[in-house]
C-alpha cells in the first residue's frame, strides 16, 4: 500500500466540488477490476487556499471521514488538507528553519509571493 496525493490551488469555496471529484479519482487511480479493495492506496489532497477562501483561520486544517457524534475515524484512506497562504503571511520567514511548522510557513510564504518575484527559499 502506498500514498497518492495532489496539490491544488483554491481561491473560493465553489471550487471544493471539483476538488472532491479529483480527490476521488486519485483514490481509484490505478485500481484494476478484480483486485481486492485492500490494495487501494491512501489518497491525500493538499489545497493551497488564498485570501478569498475563508474555511478556517488556521494555517493548516486537515479533514478526514469521521462519525458525526463520536468523531471516530471511519478510515484513514482519504484525507484533505487546506494550507492558508493568508495565515502564513502573519509569520516571519526564518533563514534557518528547524521545526516542521516553520519550514511549512517558509514554503507557504514562498509559494504565495507574486509570480514575477524571485522565488528563493531555504525551506
Amino acid at each position: 500500500m502506498g500514498v497518492i496525493g495532489g496539490i491544488f490551488f483554491l481561491s473560493e469555496k465553489k471550487k471544493i466540488p471539483p476538488n472532491f471529484f479529483y480527490w476521488s479519482k486519485m483514490y481509484i487511480d490505478g485500481f484494476k477490476e478484480g483486485e481486492p479493495y485492500t490494495s487501494l492506496d491512501k489518497s491525500i489532497t493538499i489545497n493551497l487556499i488564498s485570501q478569498g477562501f475563508n474555511q478556517s483561520s488556521e494555517m493548516h486544517s486537515a479533514y478526514s471521514l469521521l462519525e458525526q457524534k463520536t468523531y471516530k475515524p471511519l478510515t484513514d484512506l482519504m484525507e484533505i488538507h487546506f494550507l492558508s497562504l493568508s495565515a502564513a503571511r502573519k509569520f516571519e520567514i526564518q533563514k534557518d528553519p528547524i521545526e516542521k511548522r516553520q519550514k511549512l510557513i517558509n514554503w507557504l510564504r514562498f509559494t504565495g509571493i507574486h509570480p514575477f518575484e524571485n522565488r528563493r527559499c531555504r525551506c
